[in-house]
Order: C-alpha cells, then structure tokens, then sequence
C-alpha cells in the first residue's frame, strides 16, 4: 500500500466536522477509504490508507469550524493544510482538502 499522508487531511477535514451531534456515522474511518480506494483500484492507483497524526491536526481545524461556525481552509492565524501537515510531521509533496457540513454518510459528503 501507498502511504500519501496529504489525501488524509481530505479524508479527516471532511469528516471530522464537529456538531452537537455526531457528523457521520461511526463507519466513516472504514467507508471513506474504501470507496476512494475503490476508484483508485479502477483506474490502476495504489490504495491510500488513513495517518492519525494528520488526522489529529484535521481535528483540531474541525473544531476551531465548528467554534467560528463556518468552513475555513485556513486557521485563525492564516495557517492552511500545508502548515497542518509540517506540524504533525509530515513529509509531503502535495496537500489539498475538501470540506463539508451537515453531511450523516460517506456517501453525503462526498457528493455535498
């Protein structure tokens, strides 16, 4: 299996929203990759696999959305997703996210 930290943050900024009640269902650290990897598997890419240490910073930026109650690529010190990655320790090439509110499934989200 490949290892691309950077796609992480997709996954954890898309899912990690926090709300007064749960996002997504508690499938969603299986689904999500899953379904990308199938699509990857289709086309001849290798298959990505979840970084929780990328998860942990995608976390941290999911509550501070949640606290100012608006999606944000970056922080209140302008600090976007490649910052978030250096901090976690990250060695990357390319960083991007996507991100999403008010979705229940993987499947929402991921056409939100």
């Amino acid at each position: 299996m490949v290892c691309i930290h950077a796609i992480t943050a997709v996954f954890a900024a898309l899912l990690c929203l926090a709300s007064a009640a749960p996002v997504l269902d508690a499938c969603w650290r299986d689904d999500m990759p899953d379904q990308v990897n199938r699509v990857r598997g289709a086309n001849g890419k290798d298959p990505l696999v979840l970084d929780d240490r990328l998860n942990g910073g995608a976390q941290k930026h999911s509550d501070y959305q949640a606290k100012i109650k608006k999606l944000a690529h970056e922080d209140a010190c302008g600090e976007g997703i490649a910052q978030r990655c250096m901090s976690a320790g990250i060695v990357w090439t390319g960083a991007g996210e996507n991100v999403a509110w008010n979705t229940r499934t993987v499947n929402d989200t991921a056409t939100a």
